[in-house]
């Protein structure tokens, strides 16, 4: 009792300690000076005070008072006056010049208190000077400068397009913050194609566009501010319809709102916010503004957009592709083709199938064919007779007959059995019909899931190569605060090189698979399309929970093995075909043994008539016959054929026996041999997934590691090729499961994916009501 009231009142003492502390929290007011209202200048101000408010503890507290929280609508004296204001405010601590204008006016102060330019392209054209050390050096002014350089971004875009004639588009406010037609002038001088300058008279669009002049073919945009989002993403549709290419200094997210390509010269708002955050800090505990390192650096890979490139007649080249980031990778086709549609389509087009199917149709008409011997047969003809003028007498000289002849056959065993073995052809022709119909179906699903891992990988290899830029910019870093030397840089751009082949090869491997996907559907093989699934890894093609959860443990994996093999023993169009020919080589069979005994029956009649009968000496009337009769013949004795007929005809149903018992058996051990490897292939797939989950949470603690020098490069890279192929491994287990479904379904001859809801529903029904046999329960 005495130790819980001795800790209560220890816990009481330190709370009011903290309590007390937290009291004494020294407040700092931040006036915040910004060029104008934007959607950029909302996002920064936002972001900053997020990061500030993350900082907050018991030595300091943030604040920002409304009243100097300003916008000077794009305008150099507003800019000047609103900074003179804040820093002439008691009130305030620290003053922000928040974008490029406001920066360029706050080199002109010889600030009192905590002055910071946030946005400072070249410090020598915006009047700040840079010390030795990599400071201002001057008393209580700060900045933050990029290496923003114009030439060489210029340069990237016109070698990336071959373009002739860039207009630069720049907003006035920026031009009058700073002389960039110096530094477009100095950019002429290294370049060997022709730079516009395009400078908007006002913040309207179409003044934009009118200001852009006649021979441009492409366009490069700086930050543009005073333009909002809606009206930016007209610019760019703009030169999509002119079919221009267009470079965003902004980075990704323009290139994602439909800009070709670009690269992010100037930090994004969140980069920015957080290094602000962390100087004001720094500033607000006592460490003087003239001693915080100015530079910034920014790294941001170039981005492609191939939707746009795509719109644009644009073809991107390979070394474009591969050095940088692409965004909608995957271009919309004019389909999207489900796994139901490819096997619609091959069932539709393939020629092995309509082959089989003329085969069919073929053992039909030969059907009618035999039947038609057991009907009735009309036959009819007509003669004429000319005799020599020597032999004129009674008969006459010419004669011309017509006659109609009639029979029927009555009772005629070969007759019969023809056509009884004939027909049961027809239904083994139909039978294989149906087998060549499940393996085209195999066949698609298997390419069209050939497909779906080729995406995989491809997406897989280039994730594994943005993350070994990401890996050569660390390098990089620590190399340029002098953590490591230069070979460790060396090993990450080797990497680089492996990683881009292995793209090569995935997109080759992809491309493949596609060509190979319009064969088996016979379409023109460069057909573009889409698969309705991302990938293998987040498709569900298959699996109802009914099935799978006969999958769970080994009793139910019986019981579905029991079940499988008797759907496959029941629906095997193979066995079905089998027993076809039995039938029908039993039917021969009886024929020949009552060969001996059983007459043929057939009964006929016909009718003639002289139509004309000249030249005879005495004339006579026409003359008109007619006969009917029937007739029975037996086959007493061939020389032993009938005998030997007899044994060969039995002979072929005992092999026929044989051969169904024998394919009943392989049908039965594929059914339950496929259901084996799926279910081993299933839990295959957890253990993969588990351990690219371990594999990616090493990954990340190696990177953070590597980050803060406490891991080595050869860490990381050895972390991130055992993700790689635990992540290769993963999808690949996803595919054998699939591949290993797609094969039990067709030694089952039923594939869910290729029949209606209700045969699906009625088929899953018939498992749930099937019980084993003691036999198979017990095992």
């Amino acid at each position: 009792m005495l130790r819980q009231r001795a800790g209560r009142q220890m816990a009481c003492a330190l709370a009011v300690a903290l309590a007390a502390v937290g009291a004494r929290a020294t407040p700092v007011d931040i006036a915040i000076i910004s060029d104008g209202d934007s959607q950029r200048d909302r996002e920064t101000r936002a972001a900053l005070i997020a990061e500030l408010t993350g900082l907050e503890d018991f030595e300091l507290t943030f604040r920002f008072p409304a009243q100097r929280q300003t916008a000077h609508g794009w305008r150099v004296e507003s800019a000047r006056q609103a900074i003179e204001a804040a820093l002439a405010d008691d009130a305030v601590d620290i003053v922000i010049a928040l974008d490029i204008l406001s920066s360029s006016v706050a080199a002109s102060f010889a600030p009192d208190k905590p002055l910071i330019a946030t946005t400072v392209i070249d410090p020598a054209l915006q009047g700040f000077a840079v010390s030795e050390s990599g400071t201002s050096g001057a008393a209580n002014l700060h900045f933050l400068t990029v290496n923003f350089d114009l030439a060489a971004a210029l340069r990237e875009f016109q070698y990336a397009t071959d373009a002739q004639h860039i207009g630069l588009l720049i907003d006035g406010s920026i031009l009058r913050a700073v002389p960039v037609s110096e530094v477009v002038q100095r950019a002429r001088g290294e370049l060997d194609f022709d730079l516009s300058l395009v400078e908007s008279p006002s913040a309207d669009l179409e003044s934009w566009l009118e200001a852009v002049p006649n021979g441009v073919d492409a366009l490069f945009l700086t930050p543009l501010p005073r333009l909002d989002r809606e009206s930016y993403e007209r610019l760019v549709r703009f030169a999509q319809d002119q079919r221009w290419p267009t470079f965003t200094t902004l980075g990704r997210e323009d290139v994602e709102a439909g800009a070709l390509m670009g690269r992010g010269l100037v930090p994004r708002p969140e980069q920015l916010a957080r290094r602000l955050a962390i100087d004001i800090r720094d500033i607000a505990l006592g460490r003087s503004a003239s001693e915080l390192p100015v530079a910034m650096e920014v790294r941001d890979r170039l981005a492609i957009n191939r939707l746009t490139a795509e719109a644009i007649g644009f073809q991107p080249s390979f070394e474009l592709i591969f050095s940088a980031d692409t965004i909608n990778e995957e271009l919309p086709a004019g389909r999207v083709l489900t796994l139901r549609a490819a096997v619609t389509e091959a069932l539709e087009r393939n020629l092995r199938l309509a082959v089989a199917q003329r085969d069919l149709e073929i053992a039909v008409e030969d059907t009618r064919v035999a039947r038609s011997a057991l009907l009735p047969q009309v036959g009819g003809d007509i003669s004429w007779n000319s005799q020599d003028r020597d032999l004129v007498g009674i008969n006459p000289t010419r004669t011309t007959e017509v006659g109609l002849s009639l029979s029927q056959s009555l009772y005629s065993e070969s007759l019969r059995s023809s056509y009884r073995a004939t027909a049961l052809a027809q239904n083994a022709q139909a039978a294989d019909l149906d087998a060549t119909e499940l393996d085209v179906i195999e066949t698609a699903a298997l390419t069209y899931l050939n497909v779906l891992i080729a995406k995989t990988q491809r997406d897989i290899q280039l994730e594994n190569l943005n993350r070994t830029r990401a890996n050569l910019e660390r390098a990089e870093s620590r190399y340029d605060v002098g953590a490591t030397d230069r070979s460790e840089v060396f090993r990450f751009e080797t990497e680089l090189g492996t990683d881009q082949q292995n793209v090569a090869s995935a997109l080759a491997a992809y491309e493949r698979q596609r060509f190979e996907l319009n064969r088996v559907l016979k379409q023109p093989i460069g057909l573009a399309f889409q698969t309705a699934e991302p990938g293998i890894e987040a498709t569900s093609l298959f699996g109802d929970p009914r099935l799978v959860r006969y999958l769970r443990g080994p009793r139910g994996v019986a019981t579905l093995s029991a079940f499988l093999a008797e759907e496959a023993l029941r629906n095997a169009p193979e066995l079905a075909a089998i027993r076809a020919q039995i039938e029908a080589q039993q039917r021969l069979q009886l024929a020949a043994k009552r060969r001996r005994y059983v007459p043929t029956l057939d009964a006929f009649s016909r009718a003639s008539r002289i139509v004309d009968d000249s030249g005879a000496r005495f004339e006579t009337d026409f003359d008109e016959d007619w006969s009917v009769g029937i007739e029975a013949t037996w086959s007493l004795f061939q020389g032993g054929g009938i005998k030997a007929e007899q044994l060969r005809a039995a002979l072929e149903v005992q092999q026929l026996e044989l051969t169904l018992q024998q394919a009943a058996d392989v049908i039965e051990t594929d059914a339950r041999g496929s259901l084996a490897e799926a279910a081993s292939s299933r839990l295959n797939i957890g253990f993969a997934q588990s351990s690219a989950a371990a594999a990616r949470k090493t990954l990340d603690l190696v990177t953070d590691a590597y980050v803060r020098g406490t891991a080595s490069y050869i860490d990381l890279i050895d972390a991130q090729n055992t993700y790689l192929n635990a992540r290769l491994a993963a999808a690949n287990a996803v595919y054998q499961h699939l591949q290993d479904l797609v094969e039990l379904q067709r030694s089952i001859a039923f594939f869910d994916f290729a029949v209606s809801a209700a045969e699906n529903e009625a088929w899953l029904d018939r498992l749930d009501r099937f019980t084993p046999s003691t036999e198979e329960a017990q095992r």
